[in-house]
């Protein structure tokens, strides 16, 4: 007999086409983990932390976050909801004699105020502006305003989207955007990443109110450290919060607190928001 011949058949087509889709399958899956790997969040490290509560009961945190190498400079404050009463404060005055943050706070004897609203460059406020239930100015229904920030007449905050109006409110300013989205979910993406020093302010589902003064950060960082707050600050988790006007009007006074604590204005500020005790 002769000798035989092993002959070298090409694969059947079948064999070829499901070896292909394993092939694909598996380059699918490598994709998909080193896009993960790439686009993956920044985790917020915290790498300082003082905490206290004044004489009020509210409570301060004094704290420095590293997100991707960046360090923020964080002071944080929490009111208890229904432990304060707020409102808002007025400062028409762009000159040396303007009323600063902390004078409007001894002035009224609250427990904490914060920056407000934007201004236009003739320092008109910009979108809607109520003070005792009068309207100065009208709600503006483009970015950033999407949020409408205020008081009722329990001197309660409430955060609205601006197409909610402000009905029941006594008190209002208009500011935004959300950094946190009524909801909880992060209102901004990382193509929000400008970096100033920021005023922002959120509220819990239950109510409690959370103030918060950076130094230099971009709003999707903000909202990376906001989505850590029940870690960062002993609270529920963030339901909304709205960015207020920063820069040089970012501004933050907790009577009480270490006088390092507190957060002076360099610039012009229209309006604050002022918490009183109950």
């Amino acid at each position: 007999m002769g000798d035989v011949v092993a002959l070298n058949l090409p694969p059947e087509p079948a064999l070829l086409k499901s070896r292909l889709i394993l092939i694909v399958m598996i380059a699918i899956a490598l994709l998909a983990v080193g896009l993960s790997l790439f686009f993956r969040e920044p985790t917020p490290t915290l790498t300082r932390n003082s905490s206290g509560a004044t004489p009020a009961s509210v409570r301060w945190f004094d704290q420095s976050i590293d997100i991707a190498g960046h360090s923020i400079d964080v002071r944080a404050v929490v009111l208890s909801a229904g432990g304060y009463r707020g409102r808002v404060v007025n400062q028409p005055d762009s000159g040396d004699r303007r009323m600063r943050l902390a004078d409007a706070v001894n002035l009224s004897g609250a427990v904490v105020g914060v920056n407000g609203g934007y201004f236009d460059f003739t320092f008109q406020p910009a979108g809607l502006y109520l003070l005792k239930g009068t309207q100065i100015s009208p709600a503006i229904a483009a970015p950033p305003y999407s949020a409408i920030v205020g008081f009722d007449s329990a001197g309660q905050l409430q955060i609205c989207e601006t197409h909610e109006g402000a009905a029941g409110l006594i008190d209002a300013i208009q500011a935004g955007p959300f950094v946190i989205d009524p909801g909880g979910n992060v209102g901004v993406t990382s193509k929000a990443n400008q970096r100033a020093k920021r005023s922002i302010i959120a509220i819990t589902p239950a109510g409690d109110v959370l103030v918060l003064n950076t130094s230099d950060a971009s709003l999707f960082e903000a909202a990376l450290i906001l989505k850590q707050a029940s870690k960062l600050w002993q609270v529920a988790a963030i339901d909304r919060a709205v960015n207020l006007d920063g820069g040089p009007s970012a501004a933050l006074q907790v009577e009480g607190a270490p006088s390092a604590f507190n957060r002076i204005e360099t610039g012009p500020v229209r309006n604050y928001l002022i918490f009183l005790p109950k």
